[in-house]
């Protein structure tokens, strides 16, 4: 959970004005009047010096509260990676974009919220827990009711990589394929320490959780691109 309320005013620890301002934060003036933003409940910064983990806030005593919950290490930086590399690469187009944004309207909390000068809407959500079809697809119900287009990039902890020809998908990574380019199941994949995007192509079933590919393509993530749509078309070279 990167962000926070304090005194009526949203804490995001990735903003520029809050990098700093640790000492600030660990008063206790402030530090008893921080809130979740979706439950309301108390939190407590987690924000060491030398720097041990992202620094994120965490809910006191754990509510039914959904908002940060179950956040891993990787996932944080992935999602951190992701949102710095966009916020970058559409500067020119957006009119704002944010971490962690909450949607009223569904209850949702989306890793990345992008809202472009168009009045187009993006979401992308960096997925590393392995949760059934049935979250998935309501979650995307959700935002294809909103008409926010939904982009999924998986963590590469969902893909075994069996053989040159085959993978081995769980759960989540199976029911967040799309069709490629040519009409063919594809997959990307974000590993947040090698700052590595895979693409897998052409993905067909031998079983149960075991596919063919045609091929895989890696890339590091600055060359990642995609179109209007939300869809990944070419690679950027730098």
């Amino acid at each position: 959970m990167q962000k926070a309320i304090l005194r009526g005013e949203t804490i995001n620890l990735i903003e520029k004005r809050w990098k700093n301002r640790r000492e600030y934060l660990k008063q206790p003036l402030q530090r008893n009047e921080l809130f979740c933003p979706l439950c309301e409940s108390k939190v407590e910064m987690h924000w060491a010096l030398p720097a041990k983990r992202i620094s994120h806030f965490k809910h006191k005593i754990q509510r039914d509260c959904t908002y940060g919950v179950g956040e891993s290490e990787e996932h944080n930086l992935g999602k951190l990676k992701l949102y710095e590399y966009l916020k970058e690469t559409l500067a020119s187009k957006l009119e704002t974009i944010q971490v962690e944004h909450f949607l009223p309207d569904s209850k949702q909390v989306a890793d990345i919220f992008i809202l472009f000068k168009t009045g187009q809407k993006w979401v992308v959500e960096y997925q590393r827990s392995n949760i059934s079809s049935e979250d998935i697809r309501k979650r995307r119900l959700l935002y294809k009711s909103l008409n926010i287009t939904d982009i999924w990039i998986c963590g590469e902890n969902l893909v075994k990589e069996d053989e040159l020809v085959t993978v081995s998908l769980r759960n989540a990574a199976q029911e967040l394929q799309y069709k490629g380019k040519f009409g063919s199941a594809s997959l990307i994949t974000f590993n947040p320490i090698k700052e590595e995007i895979s693409i897998f192509r052409g993905l067909e079933r031998l079983n149960l959780n075991s596919f063919t590919i045609s091929d895989i393509f890696k890339c590091q993530l600055n060359e990642l691109c995609f179109n209007v749509w939300g869809i990944l078309i070419v690679i950027r070279i730098i």
